[in-house]
């Protein structure tokens, strides 16, 4: 695929974190932009793609429906299939049905539907690695500790599965903890964004425990590295980190060096969560040797660039308040 030639895409999940960061640079490139989205029945129009709503093309279908998927994707006609549309991993989220009919369906029809498409991205997660206690490379025995993690490896093994025997050119790209801009209010870091631009109390397990984090325009560029780079990688799994082990309190510390002044942190207030586990970092090799990605950001610069855009954006998150 050529860089500079103009392409109709297809994303799902652009009304989230990544599938939005997804959208405005797709846009930027001159892309031709289809987005899925599934029927609002009265909700709100999603925020994150309001600033760009007019310049992408909406098909409304819902991803469990085979038959709305397929038309939809019929209309859009996509060279390339970004797909991002996610099951929140959240606490509260404990229907384990619901689970994995909404990470792995919305991949069965989607996929099913883009047969035809030059390349097809699927996103997989590195929760699919679950309890280990070395790097994680893509040869890694998973050994998942939530239900969230085993849908996600359902998935990611789906997709390898529609490479190899439906023609459906799909590459996993399995992302580790990606932070950035746009990012769900009760996760990790934007919570110590809240903490530090409001004066939250914020309450937190061990400083100890450890991420591999990679910033979200690092993700955006490696999604652009696997279109320009055309064919090749299709039926493969590829972790997608920094290869840079960062813990809780290093991300504390360096939120509260931008921010310039200590955070209220109540460490030890939660306790240590099982999917905590001793390791958590990716390891790059294949990333580096087999796709030729490397993440660009160090976790400062991307913390600085959070900062900035929480700071400017801090209305979007008045629902995270100190009750939560």
């Amino acid at each position: 695929m050529s860089a500079a030639r103009a392409r109709r895409v297809l994303i799902s999940g652009a009304s989230g974190f990544v599938g939005a960061r997804l959208a405005r640079r797709m846009i930027e490139r001159g892309d031709e932009v289809h987005v899925i989205e599934r029927p609002r029945h009265g909700a709100a129009a999603p925020w994150r793609t309001a600033e760009v709503m007019r310049e992408l093309r909406v098909h409304t279908a819902d991803l469990l429906d085979a038959e709305a998927t397929r038309r939809a994707v019929a209309v859009a006609r996509p060279e390339v299939v970004l797909h991002f549309a996610a099951h929140a991993a959240l606490p509260q989220e404990i229907d384990e049905m619901e689970i994995f009919l909404n990470t792995v369906q919305p991949l069965v029809n989607l996929a099913a539907a883009s047969a035809g498409c030059a390349l097809f991205i699927n996103a997989g997660s590195s929760s699919e690695y679950g309890y280990q206690t070395q790097p994680m490379s893509e040869a890694s025995l998973p050994d998942p500790t939530r239900v969230h993690d085993i849908a996600k490896l359902a998935q990611t093994l789906y997709g390898t599965y529609a490479a190899r025997f439906k023609g459906v050119p799909l590459v996993t790209l399995r992302l580790f903890s990606v932070y950035g801009p746009f990012e769900h209010g009760r996760r990790l870091i934007p919570r110590l964004m809240l903490s530090a631009l409001r004066g939250q109390p914020m309450k937190l397990s061990s400083p100890d425990v450890s991420r591999d984090f990679i910033f979200v325009d690092d993700v955006v560029r490696a999604v652009e590295h696997c279109m320009d780079q055309g064919a090749g990688v299709e039926g493969s799994v590829f972790n997608l980190g920094t290869g840079i082990e960062h813990s809780i309190r290093e991300a504390a510390e360096l939120v509260e060096s931008i921010h310039g002044r200590p955070l209220p942190l109540e460490w030890g207030a939660v306790v240590r969560q099982p999917w905590d586990s001793p390791r958590w970092v990716a390891d790059t090799t294949r990333q580096t040797e087999v796709l030729g990605y490397t993440a660009q950001t160090s976790f400062r610069d991307g913390l600085a660039a959070t900062y900035r855009w929480f700071a400017e954006h801090i209305h979007r998150y008045e629902e995270y308040g100190q009750h939560h």
